[in-house]
């Protein structure tokens, strides 16, 4: 996934947000929250 250059959360977060809305059990919410912000800090990491 490329990251949005203005680094606007709120575009990042969108996908969740949509999926929530379909249903999206609050514990399956928190693990992709969590696999994300994983994947994202080993990016920042290695930039």
């Amino acid at each position: 996934m490329k990251r949005d250059t203005s680094n606007n959360p709120n575009i990042f977060m969108d996908p969740i947000v949509k999926s929530s809305l379909q249903g999206m059990t609050q514990e399956q919410n928190q693990k992709a929250i969590r696999a994300i912000e994983e994947t994202d800090y080993k990016n920042r990491a290695l930039a």
